[in-house]
């Protein structure tokens, strides 16, 4: 995710919050309306929808928290990825493992006396007798 993207986001939300609020204006005013002409119930309704606008209110200040939290990690990445060398020195090859010969064991030497002065890496020919 790029900074761009997260930031059109965040555009995108803030055009729907205030939409949102205009909505909910809208609404206060008729239940406004509605108070003053004598409806009983009507007052009540705009204490919930002032309870629910707070509500919102709250959510979308989590969020713009959320975006803006997600944007500065985007935007550290990114410097972070600005600050690393762009060409990498050519791979080289590992080395292939040697094959070491394979041991004798006791059974293939004559005596365990030749067996036991001998190196390991050297085949038995070589051993001194």
């Amino acid at each position: 995710m790029d900074i761009q993207t997260i930031d059109s986001q965040y555009s995108q939300l803030q055009s729907q919050a205030q939409q949102t609020i205009g909505e909910l204006k809208d609404l206060a005013q008729k239940l406004q309306t509605a108070a003053a002409a004598g409806n009983p119930d009507a007052r009540e309704w705009l204490l919930d929808l002032k309870s629910i606008a707070l509500a919102i209110q709250a959510e979308q200040n989590q969020v713009s928290n959320l975006l803006q939290s997600i944007h500065n990690f985007a935007d550290a990445q990114q410097q972070q990825a600005n600050r690393l060398p762009q060409a990498y020195p050519p791979a080289y090859p590992q080395p292939r493992p040697q094959q070491m010969p394979p041991k004798t064991t006791a059974a293939a030497t004559p005596n365990k006396a030749a067996a036991s002065s001998t190196n390991s890496w050297a085949p038995a020919s070589a051993a001194p007798s």
